[in-house]
């Protein structure tokens, strides 16, 4: 974790950094890519969608390499793994974005608590937090349903934002103190966004970095695909090794972020 000694410096941080990609079984291509991240490269935590069409090959990798996964709770699209009522899905009966408020906070609760059960029947373990697809947990009736779930299953939780994270407190849900990552226009990571990036650390906490490594997706059109390649090259570089060690800094998954034995 950070804070350890790395290349004879002394860190100049004692934070828990997490660098977690999201999307792992969004897409083939994606996958392999995020697979390829975190064994060949630095990435340290990845979360899984269980509700696509390609979650077994995602589940197949992910026992192979025997990586660090939490659940991408999805409400965006793909099928969902509950019964919710048919006003809330498109016409061809997947999940909608756009009436993501539309949900109770019970049908979240519940399409929550399958796409958990999912994950632990295809993984043979729980995961290791929850964090949400598109962060649709800014909206209150979602957040409430994790906040729900995380408490009775324990789980972590990726906060985003200051508002969020108290409000995870307050119900004494573990989360982290910092989050940085975005997936515009532009590639979220590149070699001198990580160094910035390192250079920004607090001195302490539990910081979540997200990531989107990949493959450009072969299945369908993205607006994040070209993207997801840099970031893969970014975190496959020795350079990004380099970097870590330069800054002393040795990232960790979200088991190890808040195991107190380390």
């Amino acid at each position: 974790r950070a804070g350890h000694f790395a290349a004879q410096l002394v860190p100049m941080t004692f934070a828990r950094v997490i660098l977690n990609a999201d999307d792992l079984g969004y897409e083939p291509s994606v996958s392999l890519g995020i697979v390829e991240a975190m064994v060949d490269g630095i990435v340290s935590s990845t979360t899984l969608m269980v509700n696509t069409p390609y979650v077994d090959e995602a589940f197949n990798g992910a026992r192979k390499y025997n990586l660090s996964v939490g659940l991408h709770f999805n409400l965006a699209r793909y099928a969902p793994l509950s019964a919710p009522p048919s006003r809330l899905l498109t016409g061809h009966g997947e999940l909608d974005e756009d009436k993501v408020t539309q949900w109770t906070t019970e049908e979240v609760e519940a399409e929550l608590n399958a796409q958990l059960d999912a994950f632990e029947k295809g993984l043979k373990l729980p995961p290791t937090h929850i964090d949400v697809h598109k962060h649709l947990h800014l909206h209150a009736n979602v957040l409430a349903a994790v906040v729900n779930v995380a408490r009775r299953r324990d789980f972590p939780v990726r906060s985003i934002n200051d508002e969020m994270r108290a409000t995870l407190r307050q119900q004494k849900v573990k989360t982290n103190d910092a989050f940085e990552g975005e997936a515009g226009d532009e590639p979220g990571w590149t070699l001198a966004k990580l160094e910035a990036r390192l250079k920004a650390l607090p001195e302490n906490g539990v910081v979540e970095w997200m990531c989107h490594p990949g493959y450009e997706p072969k299945q369908f059109k993205s607006g994040y695909g070209k993207q997801r390649e840099v970031e893969r090259n970014t975190f496959v570089s020795l350079k990004a090794r380099e970097l870590l060690e330069k800054y002393g800094v040795e990232l960790c998954s979200w088991a190890e972020a808040f195991d107190e034995r380390l």
